[in-house]
């Protein structure tokens, strides 16, 4: 099984590898992502309490329940609760304006090799304003050669958390300052917010959205 290697550091100074498996991202056994093992679930088929969750929701969005959610219908509860998250973390009022708010979106969408996900947040990244150059360097898995202030105290600090599970003094000292502290936890919740539909995506093999962008494969280093 072909696999990327990516050497890292942790807090500790101990050299760890993390390796992203190529068989994840093309699908187990050579099937690929075809098989969406949780398509939408038709109306009738839907139990009293999922169609009730559903249309709260649509009720919220012009009558129809968001396609990202279809997955989550299985359980209402939780549907609600990511929804909400979602609600404030992508289209609330945070410390993070869209561009900022798409950067962190595409380090973490890259980190989980969500394809779903990419088909349309490369584009949502670009519309915002960030730079192709850096979209271009996220989906290959590499350090953009220019980032604005801003930019690299973001890229620093999910980059950090998301291979190290941790984050250096110095990289929490420029998130604060540019963000201060509220904008750290805001971020928190936007990465974490597109941690869980990664997870649920890559396992419910969601299809890219047709005509989207597709994912790149990684650069091995």
């Amino acid at each position: 099984m072909h696999a990327i290697i990516r050497k890292a550091v942790d807090p500790a100074g101990v050299i760890v590898r993390v390796m992203a498996l190529s068989a994840l991202v093309a699908g187990w056994g050579g099937t690929g992502w075809a098989q969406d093992r949780m398509p939408p679930i038709p109306p009738e088929k839907q139990t009293d309490e999922q169609k009730k969750a559903v249309a709260e929701i649509a009720a919220q969005n012009n009558g129809s329940l968001p396609v990202y959610l279809n997955p989550f219908v299985r359980n209402p509860e939780v549907m609600k609760r990511v929804n909400a998250l979602g609600d404030y973390v992508v289209r609330g009022k945070t410390a993070l304006n869209r561009k900022q708010s798409e950067l962190v979106i595409l380090l973490v969408v890259r980190d989980w090799s969500q394809k779903y996900m990419w088909s349309n947040h490369q584009q949502a990244a670009l519309r915002a304003g960030l730079n192709a150059e850096i979209v271009s360097a996220i989906g290959e898995g590499r350090r953009p050669q220019q980032l604005a202030a801003d930019e690299a105290a973001l890229y620093d600090f999910c980059t950090e958390l998301l291979e190290h599970r941790a984050v250096s003094d110095a990289t929490f000292a420029r998130m604060t300052q540019t963000f201060g502290d509220s904008g750290v936890l805001d971020t928190l919740g936007l990465a974490s917010y597109y941690i869980a539909l990664s997870m649920t995506y890559n396992t419910s093999r969601m299809p890219p959205t047709p005509g989207g962008a597709v994912l790149p494969a990684l650069i091995q280093p």
